[in-house]
């Protein structure tokens, strides 16, 4: 394999003009430049990744701890995704499954600097082990609401944006709630705190804590619309799982809008043609804002506005 010595030798140049050319850290003049652009050509020389890493102190690239690869983090990589590649960073994608185990493996990445920073989307290990990581100065942004002072976090405004649609719940008189999530949650304790401005416990006449897909939404209809009380308001935490309500609720003769009203997350086109209300997240520009906080060094928190919208209600 070629190195700079090689490029240099082919082209008649020291290798220090190799590594300004290179690496773009410094005056060549363009005839230069194009020389040395041919000798690499022709010797198919590559950078050595580690090398670079090595001498800049930097991977040049951002960890995204996710829970998993299913579509409700889409449209938040995505943001992330393209604000990384616009300052020069690529990504990487850590699964965790929930496991926090898993989870402080890839946080161990920072330790091990394989990655600038990491942005943790949804965490399983307790706060006390991200300030760990964060008192002894690695860079670190967590999406999620009030955190403790110095842990820098990008958030989606959830609290403000349940309270309105359970507002308009109680408003349209709906007073059976059925609550379906994948897992109990930070997101969960700002809709509950939500929840009891308007209703009581009582109210609830059903509730999964494990419910995740479109199937699983098929079969949590199929157990709420042949219980004794029957909902007439369901919040579920995506779109896909609202759809499966749906489907599973019409098998059973129940109508979306006509006898009761669903509320999904993510504002997928699906909730356009099933025409059902959700609540559009704007996770693309958490994901960007995450990227740029990161970047900059930024130790605030930052809240991102989220927007119900109401259909078929």
């Amino acid at each position: 394999m070629a190195n700079i010595y090689d490029i240099a030798k082919h082209a008649n140049v020291s290798p220090a003009t190799v590594s300004r050319a290179i690496n773009k850290s410094g005056y060549v003049s363009k005839e230069t430049y194009a020389i040395i652009m041919k000798s690499v050509e022709i010797l198919d020389y590559r950078k050595n990744i580690h090398a670079v890493h090595l001498s800049t102190g930097s991977t040049k690239v951002i960890g995204v701890i996710i829970p998993d690869n299913t579509h409700c983090y889409d449209t938040f990589v995505k943001g992330v995704l393209q604000e990384a590649i616009n300052n020069g960073y690529e990504i990487l994608l850590m699964p965790t499954y929930f496991d926090a185990t898993i989870e402080l493996e890839h946080l161990n990445k920072l330790k091990d600097k394989r990655v600038d920073g990491i942005i943790l989307t949804s965490r399983s290990n307790d706060i006390e082990v991200l300030q760990a990581f964060n008192d002894e100065g690695y860079r670190l942004i967590v999406c999620e609401r009030d955190l403790p002072q110095g842990i820098a976090s990008v958030f989606t405004k959830r609290y403000e944006v349940y309270r309105e649609m359970f507002k308009t719940f109680q408003a349209k008189g709906k007073n059976r709630i059925a609550i379906t999530v994948a897992r109990e949650s930070q997101s969960l304790k700002e809709l509950m705190r939500a929840f009891h401005e308007f209703y009581t416990p009582e109210n609830i006449v059903y509730y999964r804590s494990d419910a995740h897909h479109f199937d699983d939404g098929k079969a949590c209809a199929l157990e709420m619309f042949r219980s004794q009380q029957v909902p007439d308001a369901i919040y579920t935490h995506s779109d896909d799982h609202a759809a499966g309500i749906i489907t599973g609720a019409l098998s059973l003769g129940y109508h979306v809008g006509k006898d009761y009203i669903i509320v999904g997350e993510d504002n997928l086109t699906l909730s356009q043609v099933m025409d059902f209300s959700t609540i559009q997240l704007n996770l693309d520009t958490v994901g960007a804002t995450a990227v740029q906080a990161l970047l900059s060094g930024e130790t605030q928190s930052e809240g991102i506005e989220a927007e119900f919208i109401p259909r078929n209600i």
